[in-house]
C-alpha cells in the first residue's frame, strides 16, 4: 500500500546529501587538517547519507512504519556529528566544517522526526486506516517510548473507553525468538556497564586533575548508559509481550477450535472456558520468566566475573548460598468452607517451599553485601584503605549479582506452573475429535424462503404435501454416549417429518437426550443409521448457555436485528414483562452463565434465541423445565397452537418433555427404561398414559384456541423496554461515573474481611522491610564521608544488613 504525504523525506535527504558533499569539498581543499582518512571519513558519509536516501524512500512508500535501523542509525550519528563539530569549533580554520556539521546534525533530527511521524493518515486508501492502530504506523522511538500511547490514555481520561476505542494490533502482527534474544542481549549489555561508569565517575570526582572533556564526556556516557538501559528493557518488553498475546492468540483459538470439534460430553467435562483463561494466563506469566533463566545465569557468570575483578577472586565464594441456593445455603457454605481449608492445608508445603526460594533471595540480596564486603576489607585488600569508588563499584556489581539470582529462583515456581498449564491444554487438545456419523437422507425437503411484509414472521413457502416429507429418519439405529460400549438405545426405527410437532416422552434417564443429540450428530452410533435431510437446526439444551452480555445480545446473537421479529419473538416466549420489570430493559447484563437472570427467564432467553435464528428444525431438550406450569403451558401454546408461531412459520420441532398439550403433537416418540424406542399415535398414547411414568394433560384444540390463540396472535403488541440501536450505544451517567472514579466500596471489603489490625502490622513491616533496606547504602556514605580508615563502621553496615534480612522475613512469615 502506497504512502503519500507533503512533507516526504526525499527533501530532507536531499539537502543532507548537499551538505555531506560540501563538507567533504571542504575537507579536500584544506592542506592542513587534510589526510587520508578525514577524506575517506567525508566519502564514507556521503555513500552512507545515499543509502538513507534509499531506505527513506522505501521506507515511506511501502512500509507503514520506520525501520529500527533509520532510526537508530540517524540518533547514534546526530550525536556523533555534533561531537565532531564541537571538536571542529575548538580547531582554528574548522568552523566552516563544524557549521556543516551542525546544519548535518539538525537535518538528520528533522529526518528523523519526519520518519516518527504516524504513517495512517498517509493511506491512500481510506478503507485500510481503521485496521491500522497507532502503533502499527508509529516509528521506532514512539514505539519504545510508548508515545503511541498518550492518545489512548487520553481518551480514557476524557471519558470510559470500549473496545472499539482501542485499535487494531495490524495486519503485520508478529514476533519470532530472536526478538526475544534481543531483550536478554542489548539490555545485559548497558546493565554491566553501570558499576564501571560508577567507579570512573567517582575517581574523577575524587582526582580534581580530571580535564573538562574528560568529565563532559562521563555525563554523556551517563546519559547514554541508563537511557539505553531504559529503551532496551522498554523495547525487549514490549516485543516479548507482542510475543507473548501472539501465542495466547494461538492457544486461545487452538483451545477453541478443539472445543468446536469435541462431542457434548466431552466439552463440558473439560472446562475449555478454564483453559482460554486460567491455564493460558498462566503459561503467560511463566513465559515470562522463562527467558530470565538462562539469561540470569549468564548474567549472574559476568558479574561474579566482573566481581573477582573488583574485589578479588576469594570473596565471591559465599554468595552460592487467586450462592446462593435455596434452602441449602448452611450446608453449601459449610462444604466450601471446608473446601477452602483443605485447600490451604494442600498449598502448604508449596507455601513453605516459597518462603524458602524467598529467604534464599533475600539472604543474597542483604547478606551478600556484608560477606563480600569483608572479604574486600579483611581479606583481599587487608590493610588497605576503603575508597569511594571501588565501594560503590562493588556493591552495583554485587546487585548485578543477586538480581539474576533472584529471576532464576523466583522463577522455579512460575516454570512449574507453566510446564502443568501447557500439560493440561495438551491432554484436551489430544482428546478424539467428535465423528459425526449421521448419512444424507435422499431427497430431502429444502423448501425456499419468503421474504415476509415488514409486520408478519417470515414464513416458508412448502409445497403440497409437504408434511409428509421426512427430514430425518433413524433406521435400526442403536445409539450411545462416547465412553460408553454399551447403547442406551436399541434398534430405534423413527422418522420425523417437515413442519410437524414431534414429542419425546419417557421416564427419568431413559435417554431423551442421548434421542434429542443424535439428530445434532453428538451420540455415538454403534449399529443402524441416522440419516438427515436437513442440518439447519437451532437447539437449547437443557442447561441453558448465556454469554455474559445483554439480554438482547443473547438473543439476536450474530444475526441481523429485526424489530418486528424481535417483539413477536418476545411476546411468544412470555418475556415482556420481565423487560418491563428489569432495570435497562433488554439491556439487562445477565452475568456470567445467566446468574443475574432467574433459572426460567435463562431458558426463556434460550428459546428465544432460537425462534429468532428462524432455522429450519428446532430441538428443545427439556427446554420447559424450570418454569411453572401456567408460564409453560402459555408459552407451549403460543409456538405449537392451531395459530401457534412455529406452525405459522412450518418449523420442525423435536421437544423432549414432561408436559403438556398431547393434542397438539403431531407425532409422539416414547422411550422406555429397557432403551426401547416406539411411535405411537396420540390415541395410543392416552391409553398407555401410565407407562409413561408421569401425568400428562390434554386440551381440545378448540378450548386452546379460544382460551389464547385467538388473542395472542392478533392483538397489538405491548411495547416492552427494548433499546434501539442508537439507545444500545449509549451509557448511563452512574455507570460511567462509577467506571472513571472507581468503588472505593471493593476495597473497603476487602480490608474487612482480613482484619485492621492484620492490614496494620503487615503495613508497617513493610515498611520497616523497605527502609531497613537502604540502611546498609546510607550507612556506607556516612561511613566514606566521615572516617574511611576506620573499618569499625563495618560492624554497623553488617548489622544493618542482618537487621534488613530480619525484617524481610519477619514480613514474609507473617503474610
Amino acid at each position: 500500500m502506497t504512502l503519500t504525504h507533503p512533507l516526504t523525506p526525499q527533501a530532507t535527504v536531499t539537502l543532507l546529501l548537499a551538505i555531506e558533499l560540501a563538507a567533504a569539498v571542504l575537507w579536500s581543499h584544506h592542506d592542513k587538517y587534510r589526510s587520508g582518512s578525514s577524506l575517506a571519513a567525508a566519502s564514507l558519509s556521503c555513500i552512507a547519507t545515499l543509502s538513507i536516501a534509499a531506505v527513506a524512500y522505501t521506507e515511506h512508500r511501502r512500509l507503514l512504519s520506520s525501520s529500527a535501523l533509520l532510526s537508530i542509525y540517524l540518533s547514534v550519528t546526530m550525536l556523533f556529528d555534533m561531537a565532531e563539530a564541537r571538536s571542529c569549533f575548538i580547531r582554528p580554520g574548522l568552523r566552516s566544517i563544524g557549521s556543516l556539521k551542525i546544519a548535518t546534525a539538525v537535518l538528520k533530527l528533522l529526518l528523523l522526526l519526519v520518519t516518527e511521524m504516524s504513517k495512517r493518515p498517509l493511506l491512500r486508501s481510506a478503507l485500510f486506516q481503521p485496521s491500522m492502530g497507532p502503533e502499527v504506523t508509529s516509528g521506532f522511538w514512539t514505539r519504545s517510548l510508548f508515545l503511541w500511547l498518550n492518545g489512548t490514555l487520553l481518551t480514557g481520561f476524557k471519558r470510559v473507553m470500549s473496545v472499539d476505542d482501542l485499535g487494531d494490533l495490524g495486519p503485520e502482527f508478529d514476533s519470532d525468538r530472536l526478538l526475544v534474544q534481543f531483550r536478554s542481549t542489548w539490555s545485559t549489555g548497558f546493565s554491566f556497564s553501570q558499576p564501571l561508569l560508577l567507579r570512573t565517575i567517582v575517581n574523577s570526582i575524587e582526582n580534581s586533575n580530571v580535564r573538562i572533556e574528560v568529565t563532559s564526556s562521563l555525563i554523556g556516557a551517563t546519559v547514554l548508559v541508563y537511557f539505553g538501559i531504559t529503551i532496551t528493557k522498554a523495547y525487549s518488553k514490549h516485543l516479548f509481550y507482542r510475543f507473548v498475546t501472539m501465542l495466547r492468540g494461538q492457544l486461545a483459538s487452538a483451545v477453541f477450535d478443539k472445543a468446536l470439534r469435541l462431542n457434548l460430553s466431552d466439552a463440558s467435562r473439560s472446562a475449555a472456558v478454564t483453559l482460554m483463561s486460567t491455564d493460558i494466563e498462566g503459561i503467560v506469566g511463566g513465559l515470562t520468566v522463562l527467558h530470565d533463566i538462562w539469561a540470569g545465569i549468564i548474567e549472574l557468570a559476568l558479574a561474579i566475573f566482573l566481581l573477582a575483578t573488583l574485589v578479588g577472586g576469594a570473596s565471591f565464594l559465599v554468595i552460592l548460598k487467586g450462592l446462593k441456593m435455596t434452602g441449602l445455603a448452611p450446608d453449601v457454605a459449610t462444604s466450601l468452607q471446608a473446601l477452602r481449608i483443605n485447600e490451604v492445608n494442600k498449598s502448604k508445603d508449596m507455601r513453605v517451599l516459597s518462603i524458602i526460594l524467598y529467604s534464599i533471595t533475600t539472604l543474597s540480596s542483604n547478606i551478600t553485601p556484608v560477606v563480600v564486603m569483608a572479604g574486600g576489607l579483611f581479606w583481599t585488600n587487608s590493610g588497605k584503605r576503603l575508597n569511594a569508588a571501588e565501594a560503590f563499584a562493588t556493591l552495583s556489581t554485587v546487585a548485578l549479582v543477586s538480581n539474576p539470582l533472584q529471576v532464576v529462583l523466583n522463577a522455579f515456581p512460575q516454570f512449574m506452573s507453566l510446564a502443568s498449564c501447557f500439560s493440561r491444554i495438551q491432554q484436551f487438545l489430544l482428546l478424539d475429535d467428535q465423528i459425526d456419523q449421521r448419512s444424507v437422507l435422499d431427497a430431502p425437503l429444502l423448501p425456499s424462503r419468503t421474504a415476509s411484509p415488514s409486520n408478519d414472521v417470515e414464513l416458508d413457502s412448502v409445497p403440497h404435501g409437504a408434511h409428509d416429507q421426512i427430514i430425518a429418519q433413524f433406521v435400526d439405529a442403536s445409539l450411545g454416549v462416547p465412553g460408553r460400549a454399551e447403547p442406551l438405545l436399541k434398534d430405534v426405527n423413527i422418522s420425523i417429518k417437515h413442519a410437524t410437532l414431534t414429542l419425546v416422552l419417557g421416564p427419568v434417564g431413559s435417554g431423551k437426550t442421548t434421542l434429542l443429540r443424535s439428530l445434532l450428530g453428538e451420540t455415538t452410533i454403534t449399529s443402524g443409521s441416522v440419516r438427515m435431510g436437513d442440518v439447519d437446526m437451532a437447539y437449547c439444551d437443557q442447561t441453558s448457555w448465556l454469554r455474559n452480555v445483554s439480554i438482547r445480545d443473547n438473543i439476536l446473537g450474530h444475526t441481523a436485528f429485526d424489530l418486528e421479529w424481535y417483539k413477536t419473538v418476545l411476546r411468544a416466549c412470555l418475556l415482556e414483562q420481565d423487560l418491563r420489570q428489569l432495570p435497562n430493559g433488554d439491556g439487562f447484563l445477565v452475568g456470567s452463565g445467566g446468574m443475574n437472570v432467574s433459572g426460567g427467564q435463562r431458558q426463556r432467553i434460550a428459546l428465544a434465541r432460537a425462534i429468532y435464528s428462524r432455522k429450519r428444525i428446532l430441538i428443545l431438550d427439556d427446554i420447559f423445565s424450570a418454569l411453572d406450569a401456567g408460564t409453560g403451558q402459555a408459552i407451549f401454546r403460543n409456538l405449537f397452537g392451531r395459530n401457534g408461531l412455529m406452525r405459522k412459520s412450518n418449523i420442525t420441532t423435536v421437544l423432549a418433555t414432561h408436559l403438556y398439550e398431547l393434542d397438539l403433537a403431531d407425532h409422539v416418540i416414547m422411550l422406555h427404561e429397557n432403551g426401547n424406542v416406539s411411535e405411537k399415535s396420540i390415541f395410543e398414547l392416552k391409553e398407555c398414559v401410565g407407562d409413561v411414568g408421569f401425568g400428562i394433560t390434554t386440551k381440545s384444540d378448540e378450548t386452546i384456541t379460544d382460551e389464547h390463540d385467538s388473542d395472542s396472535c392478533s392483538a397489538e403488541i405491548t411495547t416492552p423496554r427494548i433499546k434501539t440501536p442508537s439507545d444500545a450505544r449509549e451509557k448511563t451517567t452512574k455507570g460511567t461515573a462509577m467506571r472513571q472514579r472507581g468503588d472505593m466500596s471493593l476495597y473497603v471489603f476487602y480490608l474487612e474481611s482480613i482484619g485492621v489490625w492484620t492490614f496494620v502490622c503487615w503495613f508497617v513491616l513493610v515498611a520497616l522491610s523497605a527502609a531497613w533496606e537502604k540502611m546498609p547504602s546510607i550507612l556506607m556514605r556516612i561511613w566514606l564521608e566521615s572516617d574511611p580508615g576506620n573499618n569499625t563502621w563495618f560492624a554497623g553496615f553488617a548489622v544493618l544488613g542482618g537487621t534488613s534480612f530480619l525484617c524481610s522475613m519477619a514480613m514474609l512469615t507473617y503474610v
